[in-house]
């Protein structure tokens, strides 16, 4: 346990000296996302490379890096454009990310059907799925960052919360757990810990919300309203946090591989320390976008 707890807070540095500049500097923040898509990609390939559906290395590296995309809303030219047609940044970047990543998704299926024949099937499946599974939900991180307003504060509850929520389930189910709850997938995983980061996933909108609100923290906690999307917030956060989990054990077990990396003692590598927040990044930004309509 003392690895992990180690080798865990050197990452947390290592992942908020590219966060924390991006408060000035938000190219820093695309930058480790850049890192953290091209690692995940390579160590996604590794595992699927054992099930024989290794991912085409030019195809799958270029779609994956489709996630910046968003990047273009940027561009005077558009901004004119979005003004014209009242279409918000947000918007478009998620519809330019979406758009982008089907298209690319077709042209790299028909590709690898014209070089391979129908035998390539599964491989364009895991292909497509792979490229979706990493792309997307880091372009809407770019999207968050970029577009909304507080966008950099909001990319924080999408980080701090999976990993939060992990440490108070990793030791909740360390000390308390008895009830497993995905045996199949994951057997040291419990009723227990699973409640426990629910707790995190609640305590981390607990801190970052009134700052995204500009609101003094004892003035934000008397509005039942905060509450309730904080407790609400955090188990959606929490949740999504655990489902991604979930679904990297399910691969990893799938792939008959114990971790996707090995560079980070106790923890594996790129894609076991952000499958979490693969999940956590969409729901961020919706959350943020209900945050904005709801008017909180």
């Amino acid at each position: 346990m003392n690895q992990r707890i180690i080798t865990g807070t050197l990452f947390a540095l290592t992942v908020a000296a590219f966060v924390i500049p991006g408060y000035w500097w938000p190219g820093v923040p695309l930058l480790m996302l850049v890192l953290v898509v091209c690692l995940a990609r390579t160590e996604l390939d590794h595992a699927l490379a054992v099930r024989q559906l290794g991912l085409p290395p030019v195809l799958s590296r270029i779609g994956a890096l489709l996630f910046l995309l968003p990047l273009l809303v940027l561009l005077p030219q558009v901004q004119e454009r979005i003004a014209q047609i009242r279409l918000g940044q947000t918007w478009l970047g998620l519809l330019l990310l979406m758009t982008g990543q089907i298209a690319w998704t077709a042209v790299m299926a028909l590709t690898l059907l014209i070089l391979q024949g129908p035998p390539a099937m599964p491989r364009i499946v895991a292909t497509a799925a792979a490229i979706t599974y990493l792309a997307f939900p880091c372009g809407t991180a770019v999207v968050i960052l970029m577009t909304l307003e507080q966008g950099w504060l909001w990319l924080i509850v999408a980080l701090v919360t999976p990993w939060l929520s992990d440490v108070l389930a990793y030791f909740t189910g360390y000390f308390f757990g008895r009830h497993k709850i995905v045996p199949q997938i994951s057997p040291k995983k419990t009723v227990e810990g699973s409640l426990g980061g629910l707790v995190g996933g609640m305590a981390a909108l607990a801190l970052t919300l009134p700052l995204i609100a500009r609101s003094p923290y004892a003035i934000f906690y008397q509005s039942p309203a905060h509450w309730l999307a904080i407790v609400s917030g955090g188990i959606v956060l929490s949740t999504a946090s655990q489902l991604g989990d979930w679904l990297a054990s399910g691969i990893k077990r799938w792939c008959d591989v114990k971790d996707f990396g090995a560079y980070l003692p106790g923890h594996g590598g790129t894609l076991d320390r952000f499958d979490s927040v693969l999940f956590t990044l969409p729901f961020t930004l919706l959350l943020a976008i209900w945050s904005q309509l709801a008017g909180y």
